[in-house]
Order: C-alpha cells, then structure tokens, then sequence
C-alpha cells in the first residue's frame, strides 16, 4: 500500500468517525431542546403559580390586615380616652377624699374642743332643776326614773342619770 492509500484510509475513517460524532451531537443536542423545553415549561408554571398566589395574599390578606390595623387604632384611641377618664376620676377622688379628711379633722377637732365634764354637770344640773317643776306640774309623772336610761349625745357620762317618769336620762355616754 501506498502512502496516499494510507493517507485515503485515514482520511475515510476520519470521515467516518467525525460522521459518527456529528450523529452523536445531533442526537444529544436534540435531548437537551427537549430538557430545556421541559425545564422552561416548568419554570413557567412555576411563575404563574406564585402571580396567582401573590395576586390572591394582596386581594384576601391586605385588606383583612388594614382592617385590623385600623380596628387597633380604634382600639388605642378608645384605651387613651379611658385612660383620660381613669386619670381625672382618680384627680376627683382623691380631691374628695381630702375635702373628707380636711372635714373629719375640723369635726374631730370640735368634738375634742368639748368639755363634757362642764356638760355633764350642766345635764345634772338641768335634771336638778327639772325635777322639781315637774313634779310641781305633773308633766313627766314625778318620781324616779324606774326605766332603763337612754343616753342621748356624745361623751362619757361622769353623773348620774336620773330621768323622770319615762325613763329617758338626758346625759351623754361613751
């Protein structure tokens, strides 16, 4: 054989190798269109999907949340309102409570200006007194008080009740 048949041969089955390689190509280039179709079509459902879900959250949540958003401001200006009127409540109780203890003190004070002592006398002395108009008189029936004696007023009583009749004394009692 000669070097060009040599050279003839080598070329025809390069030739037919390359053949080979193109048919290889051709073939697998078609598979990956294929995949690649596949893949797009994916891809492309895949899209819509999350449009269709992205488009209904904004149609179904967003206004359900601005109507809570706007419920809580209600809400918060209805508690800043409360709020106001716990505080001038607290304001007016606290005013009255003073007044009420301002009032007990001047009440407790005039109570303790008093001398019961000089009233119990001045009741023992009355009684004295009044003993002997109404016997004179017949108003009370006279006597003795028989009865039990019902203090009336505010104070220890250091004397002796004597009533007349009804059983009623005029002194005052702790």
């Amino acid at each position: 054989m000669s070097r060009e048949e040599q050279e003839h041969r080598t070329v025809e089955s390069g030739r037919a190798g390359d053949h080979e390689l193109l048919r290889q190509i051709a073939h697998n280039t078609g598979r990956t269109r294929k995949y690649n179709f596949i893949f797009g079509a994916i891809c492309s459902v895949c899209a819509v999907v999350i449009a269709v879900t992205f488009t209904f959250a904004c149609f179904t949540i967003v206004p359900v949340a601005v109507t809570t958003l706007n419920n809580l401001q209600e809400t918060s200006a209805a508690v800043s309102l409360l709020a106001e009127d716990a505080e001038i409540t607290v304001l007016e109780a606290k005013t009255m409570i003073e007044e009420s203890s301002k009032s007990m003190e001047e009440t407790m004070t005039k109570i303790n200006s008093i001398d019961f002592d000089s009233l119990n006398k001045s009741i023992k002395h009355f009684s004295e007194v009044l003993e002997p108009v109404s016997k004179f008189f017949g108003v009370f029936g006279g006597g003795k008080n028989t009865g039990t004696d019902q203090n009336t007023g505010s104070g220890q009583n250091t004397g002796t009740n004597q009533g007349t009749g009804t059983g009623q004394g005029t002194g005052t009692g702790r």
